[in-house]
């Protein structure tokens, strides 16, 4: 089954037919977005949907918006968020993680990308351009 057959699938189990087209995803206008989001939502919650991730990358601007009015009010589904903020609460755990340095970085990258030997100098450089621009940060390894 091709990707935008699965969203297909998808997006009419969701009551969303009209969002995905024969080649994939079509644009939603703002106006279509607090729609989607309840649907979603909705979605999420229904009882023989237990079995979902959902993820709040980069929940870094605290004011922006009220991370609640996004999250099912389910009792199942495991929600991931990520923050550069320390003053963020959560109802869940909080694992707290410390900076990585450059060998712990390399390393997590070598492993991940399933690089099978040493970096040679030139792409060790290359490499920790990379790790720099994801600020070390292990999630975005």
């Amino acid at each position: 089954m091709e990707e935008h057959e699965n969203l297909n699938v998808t997006a009419a189990r969701l009551g969303l037919k009209g969002l995905v087209g024969e080649k994939g995803p079509k644009y939603i206008s703002d106006h279509q977005i607090p729609e989607v989001v309840k649907e979603m939502i909705k979605w999420l919650s229904e009882i023989q949907n237990t079995d979902w991730l959902l993820i709040f990358d980069n929940y870094d601007d605290l004011d922006e918006f009220n991370l609640l009015e996004y999250v099912p009010k389910a009792g199942w589904g495991s929600i991931l968020v990520t923050s550069r903020r320390h003053r963020l609460k959560s109802p869940g755990v909080v694992l707290e993680m410390p900076d990585m340095s450059p060998d712990e970085g390399l390393s997590l990258l070598a492993k991940r990308s399933g690089f099978n030997r040493n970096f040679t100098s030139s792409e060790q450089q290359i490499a920790l351009k990379l790790l720099d621009r994801f600020e070390f940060l292990p999630l975005a390894i």
